[in-house]
């Protein structure tokens, strides 16, 4: 995967996910989407890419000398499919618990309602599973992902 990986501080790193949106047989948009890992007591995802990044971001967990059983939260900025689309594998996974905000459930948890509503050139590229949210974020709502974080 092309892409980059940043560490922000020892705790948070960044990972740039590239993804192609196919328009055509000729015609392809070049994207990318960010995720962060939080490597706390345990780690928490904001964000997952698409859906074939899951294997991309464990292998970069590994690789930083932790398990992927340790990931024990995924907070979704919002539903686009690059932003969820690894969110059901990760969670199936790990058995890690979903947040999101109230407003982005129905997109989260039925992509089939998403796709209708907002149609994205093939979509189930992206995303092909839903995911239940396991919490609901407020607006404003501070979140402590770990000691001082």
């Amino acid at each position: 995967m092309e892409g980059y990986n940043m560490k922000l501080t020892d705790k948070i790193h960044l990972l740039k996910l590239d993804f192609t949106i196919n328009l055509n047989l000729n015609k392809k948009i070049e994207r990318f989407v960010n995720c962060i890992i939080i490597f706390g007591k345990k780690i928490t995802l904001i964000d997952t890419g698409t859906k074939n990044n899951s294997e991309y971001i464990f292998s970069y967990i590994k690789e930083n000398g932790r398990d992927i059983s340790e990931v024990e939260t995924v907070i979704l900025s919002h539903s686009h499919p690059d932003h969820i689309g690894s969110a059901a594998e990760i969670k199936k996974t790990t058995g890690c618990r979903i947040l999101a905000h109230d407003e982005e459930k129905s997109w989260i948890e039925n992509i089939e309602i998403q796709n209708k509503e907002r149609p994205v050139p093939n979509f189930f590229d992206l995303a092909n599973k839903s995911v239940k949210i396991d919490t609901f974020l407020e607006d404003g709502q501070e979140i402590r992902t770990d000691e001082n974080i």
